[in-house]
């Protein structure tokens, strides 16, 4: 079973790590993990105008490197393998695009990110995920 998990360096998203470790079990043989981080490309135009693009692309490789390091240190501890991305860009539409190119067959990722404008019950690229793509999505909270 091929599983893409998009982490976030929120809460949420550390949950359900924990909670995909704790059910490794539940997979006939060690799935393949891909975990992901999609940083919004949010960065103003006049901003990348006066920065060089290295400085950029540095900035996003530290915030994904943030983003994603409580979760990798716990699948490590836990001794569970996984390929690791980082990617810019509109978060659920990359992150569709690239459980597609993987072939994945589940989505797992926590219900709220790290945004001020989650929704009520479900943040919001987790409900942009659900309604974009055919491929399941286990969503913890």
């Amino acid at each position: 079973m091929k599983i893409l998990f998009a982490a976030d360096g929120s809460p949420c998203s550390m949950q359900a790590a924990k909670y995909l470790i704790q059910q490794t079990s539940m997979f006939k043989d060690t799935p393949e993990l891909t975990v992901i981080h999609v940083e919004p490309a949010v960065l103003p135009p006049n901003v990348t105008r006066h920065v060089s693009r290295e400085v950029v692309d540095d900035w996003y490789k530290e915030q994904g490197d943030i983003a994603l390091r409580d979760v990798t240190q716990a699948l490590d501890a836990a001794g569970v393998p996984y390929t690791r991305k980082q990617l810019v860009g509109d978060v659920a539409p990359t992150l569709i695009k690239t459980a597609t190119e993987i072939g994945a067959d589940m989505i797992v990722m926590g219900s709220h990110g790290r945004s001020a404008t989650a929704g009520v019950l479900l943040g919001s690229v987790a409900t942009k995920l659900l309604s974009g793509t055919k491929i399941p999505v286990l969503i913890i909270r």
